[in-house]
């Protein structure tokens, strides 16, 4: 009876932690479809990121649903939570939040859309669905979305809703399909929060004299328009002086960032003051106007190489120059040799195979794929156009490794494509689960040993219980 008890109880609890796990990871997975920053009692959400997120949700759904409305659905799993999950795409949020960016830059003093009140950000979304309904009536395509066209397009549809009697450019208006890629957002480290004082001050570019703080305003602002780059924000030289000072969120989340490209970033507001006002010197009051243009020549990046992992920053002086002639001609025709493309640009080696799709959550999927050998590659990262792909399909995919060197496993990676194959003959899916099989088996024969050994023991305890008992009653 006590054997049997002690089986049924470990079998319990091997179940209840294998449901467990499965559950959190279900949990995690429509966490982060929802942008989801903590998953406790205290749920936040990054709301910059989810906000887009809506504007995507009603742009396709003709749906007029508000930012708490997504964040009630995830709490509360209701039919909108559903819905929302139905309709995701990372890459068409993204998209969308660039679009609105676009619009913001026009109608207000900004860099950032996520940046304006929340009037503000109403009014752009308006805007945003009107240049739809425009783009709906150009093309005749419902399959033609706005944030999918170009930079330059969109421009197109923004100056014909500012401007009914504006004739677009149709020379210039062929729907190309590109994969824009997802934007790579930068590490952030908390641990730099555990600076001293005098490190801190230093890196605000300050210091301390008599008795008050002095900062460097000139190198503070480069480091402000970073900031504001990696973080999608608008703070000022000011702000950070006061972060500084005061030691606020502000000055932590500055802290937790790494500036790699700043000797790039400098460069390229030289040029653009070259450019704009025939001397590289600038002055911190016309550094704005500066940064605004650098903004113009990012979305002119985007149009070329379609993809947004590309920064203007990072490209070479002779790319840059190329970039500002085109700003300020927009007729101008910039020299390929020069711009080269994507793919010569982001660098790395082409991976391509064959392998089962084996997990599909939004746009994260992972592929098995078995090396001639028998070895499982198992390559984890996300793709654009994941409708129509399942768990269980035979794929054919394509994606660019920037480590150069091979592993039995990729985490992160952006497809380029997937696409369904047939089956090979003789196709064995079992054997592209072969090493968790093992593993799994083992797991088994250790809990089949626990319980085992468990029952011996407690069949040693009893029978020794029982001599000590039967020697107990010969002693009376």
């Amino acid at each position: 009876m006590i054997i049997a008890v002690v089986i049924v109880i470990s079998t319990v609890i091997v179940i209840r932690v294998n449901l467990s796990t499965e559950k959190q990871k279900n949990v995690d997975d429509n966490s982060e479809l929802f942008y989801v920053k903590e998953t406790d009692s205290n749920t936040s959400f990054d709301e910059k990121k989810l906000k887009s997120a809506t504007v995507y949700y009603n742009s396709i759904t003709n749906n007029k649903v508000s930012l708490q409305d997504i964040e009630d659905a995830y709490t509360q799993k209701n039919d909108l939570y559903n819905d929302y999950l139905k309709v995701y795409n990372e890459y068409y949020v993204e998209a969308v939040r660039d679009s609105l960016d676009l619009i913001a830059r026009r109608e207000y003093d900004c860099f950032f859309y996520s940046e304006l009140t929340e009037e503000q950000q109403g009014k752009i979304d308006n805007i945003f669905y009107a240049e739809q309904d425009l783009v709906d009536d150009y093309y005749s395509d419902e399959e033609v979305k706005l944030y999918n066209l170009k930079n330059c397009q969109q421009l197109e549809f923004y100056n014909e809703y500012i401007n009914p009697e504006y004739e677009i450019n149709d020379a210039n208006m062929e729907v190309t399909h590109s994969n824009k890629m997802l934007l790579e957002y930068p590490r952030f480290h908390e641990e730099y929060a555990d600076f001293s004082d005098e490190k801190i001050l230093r890196l605000f570019h300050g210091r301390e004299k008599n008795g008050s703080l002095e900062f460097d305003e000139d190198e503070l602002a480069k480091y402000a328009f970073y900031y504001n780059l990696l973080t999608e924000s608008d703070v000022s030289v000011e702000d950070l002086e006061t972060a500084c000072k005061e030691k606020n969120d502000l000055c932590y989340d500055y802290l937790g960032y790494e500036y790699w490209f700043l000797d790039g970033l400098e460069k390229s507001l030289k040029m653009i003051s070259f450019y704009e006002n025939q001397t590289a010197d600038y002055d911190i009051s016309d550094i704005r106007h500066l940064e605004k243009i650098y903004l113009c020549l990012q979305e002119i990046v985007n149009d070329y190489y379609g993809d947004s992992r590309i920064m203007y920053y990072e490209l070479s002086a002779d790319k840059r120059e190329e970039l500002c002639k085109a700003y300020v001609d927009p007729t101008y025709l910039m020299n390929e040799s020069i711009m080269g493309n994507a793919s010569q640009i982001i660098g790395g080696t082409k991976i391509s195979g064959h392998g089962l799709i084996t997990y599909k959550s939004g746009n994260n999927v992972i592929i098995r794929h078995k090396r001639k050998n028998g070895e499982i590659l198992i390559v984890e990262g996300k793709y654009k156009d994941i409708e129509g792909l399942s768990v269980g399909d035979y794929v054919e995919y394509s994606f660019h490794d920037n480590c150069n060197y091979s592993t039995n496993k990729y985490n992160g990676v952006q497809f380029e494509e997937i696409e369904s194959q047939d089956k090979p003959k003789n196709f064995n899916e079992e054997s592209y689960y072969a090493p968790e099989q093992a593993a799994k088996k083992n797991r088994m024969i250790d809990i089949g040993a626990l319980i085992f050994g468990s029952a011996c023991i407690v069949a040693m305890v009893v029978y020794f219980r029982k001599i000590n008992n039967q020697i107990e009653e010969g002693n009376k």
